[in-house]
């Protein structure tokens, strides 16, 4: 009986820790493949990176 107990035991516990495992390589592979977009403040579909008037207030942005 008590063999019994841990063959029926044993199988959830190993179960567990592989969904554990599972979750844990999803969300690491999610962190590291997930685009970072550059920031467009003022719509206009040019990035403020190299936008030459990134607040779209019709003055030319002087500083880089």
């Amino acid at each position: 009986m008590n063999n019994m107990k841990k063959l029926i035991s044993y199988p959830s516990k190993y179960y567990c820790e592989r969904a554990i495992a599972v979750v844990f390589l999803t969300l690491i592979l999610y962190a590291f493949t997930t685009p970072i977009y550059a920031q467009d403040s003022d719509g206009d579909g040019i990035n403020d990176n190299v936008d030459l008037d990134d607040d779209n207030d019709g003055i030319l942005d002087t500083n880089n």
